[in-house]
C-alpha cells in the first residue's frame, strides 16, 4: 500500500473502523463472561499484582484511566465476587485489591479462550507477521504518550 495515496482523513477512518471492529469482537466474547473490556483489563492487572494486591490508584495509572472510573469498575467486580479488598500493611488509609482465589483459575480460562478466539479471528484477515508488527507499533505509540 502506497502511504502517499492515502489522505489523513482516510487513514483516520481506517483506524477508527478497525478499532470499532476489534472492540466489537472482544466485547461480544467478554459479554459471555459478564465482563466489559475495562473490567477485563482491571482484572488482568489485579491478577498480575498477585496475592499482595494492588492499589486502585496504581490500577488507574497502569490503565491510564480516572480513579473514579477504576473505582467503579472495582466495585462492580467486587459485587460479582471476582475481587476483594484488603488493608495495606503500612498505610491504614489505603486498600489493596486482589482476585478471589475462586476466580483466579477462571481468569486463566477466560484468557486462554479469548486468546484462541482472537488469534483465529485475526488469522482470517491478517498475516501473523503483520499482526506482530501492528501490535509492536501500537505498543510503541502507547508508550510515547507517557
Amino acid at each position: 500500500m502506497d502511504l502517499k495515496a492515502i489522505t489523513t482523513y482516510q487513514a483516520l477512518v481506517y483506524q477508527s473502523r478497525a478499532n470499532r471492529t476489534v472492540k466489537a469482537f472482544i466485547q461480544q466474547t467478554l459479554r459471555e463472561h459478564n465482563l466489559t473490556m475495562m473490567q477485563w483489563s482491571v482484572l488482568g492487572f489485579i491478577k498480575d499484582a498477585g496475592k499482595e494486591g494492588i492499589r486502585i490508584s496504581d490500577l488507574a495509572e497502569k490503565i491510564d484511566s480516572s480513579l473514579a472510573f477504576i473505582t467503579n469498575s472495582v466495585n462492580a467486580l467486587e459485587e460479582k465476587g471476582m475481587v476483594y479488598r484488603i488493608g495495606h500493611e503500612t498505610d491504614n488509609r489505603a486498600k489493596l485489591v486482589c482476585v478471589t482465589p475462586k476466580y483466579r483459575m477462571r481468569l486463566d480460562q477466560i484468557e486462554k479462550e479469548l486468546r484462541i478466539e482472537l488469534s483465529s479471528w485475526f488469522d482470517k484477515y491478517i498475516d501473523r507477521k503483520e499482526l506482530e508488527t501492528h501490535f509492536k507499533v501500537l505498543k510503541d505509540l502507547a508508550q510515547q504518550t507517557h
